[in-house]
């Protein structure tokens, strides 16, 4: 899960609650979509080259093993359907992170459950606790 993601285009996916990134190698090339840099210790949140909020980890527990219908499902307009967005790498096994965060503003929690499959980084956000 290492390196940087951009935010993608949620219209794309089904709405399940889940948030999507895709790998780039520069996450200034988010653009107005944002992205985040992921570190051994937490994540920056960036948009247009912007450091916009930092998070530190305070947990990382497994949650269960990755399975193949967990890989990322995207729309396509002309099947009018939700397909699978790739078939190169089997999805990671699900972990629940948590992390303190703040920005120049103020500071706040965040708890997602985490999975990577190929390219693509998907995050459920989770009550904390």
């Amino acid at each position: 899960m290492l390196g940087a993601w951009c935010g993608s285009w949620g219209y794309n996916f089904p709405d399940d609650g889940a948030g999507r990134y895709f790998r780039t190698d520069d996450v200034g090339d988010c653009a107005h979509h944002g992205g985040m840099q992921v570190r051994k210790d937490g994540w920056d949140y960036y948009r247009f080259d912007d450091l916009k909020g930092s998070c530190e980890l305070t947990s990382i527990e497994f949650r269960r093993h990755g399975r193949p219908e967990d890989r990322p499902r995207a729309y396509d307009e002309e099947k009018d359907e939700y397909l699978e967005l790739e078939r190169t790498a089997p999805p990671s096994d699900v972990y629940l992170v948590r992390a303190t965060c703040k920005d120049d503003d103020e500071s706040w929690y965040e708890s997602y459950e985490a999975q990577t499959s190929g390219d693509w980084l998907t995050r459920w956000e989770r009550p904390e606790g």
